[in-house]
């Protein structure tokens, strides 16, 4: 009879809980495919660490599992403003970069639904 096919793949994310050497080896014997690493949460020496950490734990084992690599999107950061930002559903909100001058008074949107740099938005 033929060996059936997992289609299915495990996957944990590397952090404090799971990246010492006896948790690791217990999830690469117990099946694990994928280390994911959220890079958000951490700084690049940990996940090198963290990296070569996995790597021994698999070569001890005998399986090789893939990384997965969860890099952080871009932010959008504003500066505080003495009034929110009233936006309605379609409105047109264009953000770009300008010095921005912090004791002058913040700018609100401009007659064409512009947002300039400094504005707060509200997220409610």
């Amino acid at each position: 009879m033929p060996r059936q096919v997992r289609q299915t793949k495990i996957v944990f994310t590397i952090g404090p809980a799971t990246s010492d050497e006896t948790t690791l080896r217990q999830l690469i014997e117990k099946g694990v495919d994928v280390c994911r690493f959220n890079m958000a949460h951490a700084d690049h020496d940990f996940f090198r660490m963290a990296l070569r950490r996995v790597r021994e734990c698999c070569a001890q084992v005998g399986r090789r599992i893939a990384f997965l690599m969860d890099v952080k999107g871009p932010e959008i950061r504003t500066r505080d403003v003495p009034a929110s930002v009233e936006l309605e559903q379609g409105d047109m909100v264009e953000f770009f970069y300008q010095p921005f001058d912090v004791e002058a008074e913040s700018v609100v949107p401009d007659g064409r639904g512009h947002v300039r740099w400094g504005s707060t938005i509200p997220t409610s």
